[in-house]
């Protein structure tokens, strides 16, 4: 993946923040800040990054609905708010006494 230059002009009165640019090599990135402190915005409104993009692995787990022999579909128990053990004894989504986020769903 490829290093990229951020050029950030923060401003404190747009709903945004600020604007940020992005650019493929320093020199693109520093003509870009230079072209800000010339149009008149103050240095410390200016910051500059490097970033390098990485790849993201996104996997799916499988998801098993139980259905009664007359076709409606049962709620599993997480739905219905029950505690469902795992095959070590533990309350899924329960970590040392804390429930965990649905976010952070174990696989």
């Amino acid at each position: 993946m490829s290093e990229k230059f951020l050029v950030f002009l923060s401003d404190e009165d747009s709903p945004d923040r600020g604007e940020i640019r992005f650019f493929d090599d320093a020199e693109q990135g520093s003509l870009h800040a230079e072209s800000l402190l010339e149009s008149g915005y103050e240095q410390p409104r200016i910051r500059v990054f490097t970033s390098t993009e990485v790849e993201v692995l996104v996997s799916h787990r499988p998801v098993v609905s139980l259905v009664d022999p007359d076709g409606s579909e049962k709620r599993d128990a997480a739905e219905e708010g029950e505690p469902s053990e795992n095959g070590e004894g533990e309350t899924a989504g329960v970590k040392d006494g804390v429930r965990l986020s649905s976010m952070f769903n174990q696989s």
